[in-house]
């Protein structure tokens, strides 16, 4: 785990390089030239979830009274964008209810990991609600 000290002086060096980036481009935006501005791509960016899929509630939480809860579901998306793996890491109340969030999961769109600007294996966190009337 990063010092205060150390996590405080990384940022301020990222910002720096985000602040001189768009001061380069804005100068030579006024004078009319084109300009391309690069900065480094070697941060690992996790899954994007493009489109989740729909939550049904499952037909034996109908008519009953239910506990309102969250269930939180990791899932492994491939170098393809492809779901590989999915698990509840917290379960909700609702047994029938966390079977739902993974299939959920299973029929979202994704797309891959990527580290220096390549696609990777990775993964992504979703969390379902549900919500008793």
């Amino acid at each position: 785990m990063l010092e205060n000290r150390e996590m405080r002086g990384r940022c301020a060096a990222l910002l720096g390089v985000l602040v001189t980036a768009c001061a380069v481009a804005c100068c030579a935006a006024r004078v009319g030239r084109p300009t391309t501005v690069m900065i480094d791509a070697s941060a690992t960016v996790p899954p994007q979830i493009l489109r989740q899929g729909e939550i049904e509630v499952p037909a034996e939480l109908h008519g009953r009274s239910c506990t309102s809860g969250t269930a939180v579901v990791e899932v492994d998306v491939d170098a393809t964008g492809q779901v590989r793996g999915t698990r509840v890491s917290r379960p909700s109340s609702e047994p029938a209810f966390d079977k739902a969030c993974i299939r959920s999961a299973q029929a979202g769109k994704y797309r891959a990991a990527t580290s220096h600007g390549k696609a990777i294996v990775g993964t992504t966190t979703i969390e379902c609600r549900l919500e008793c009337p």
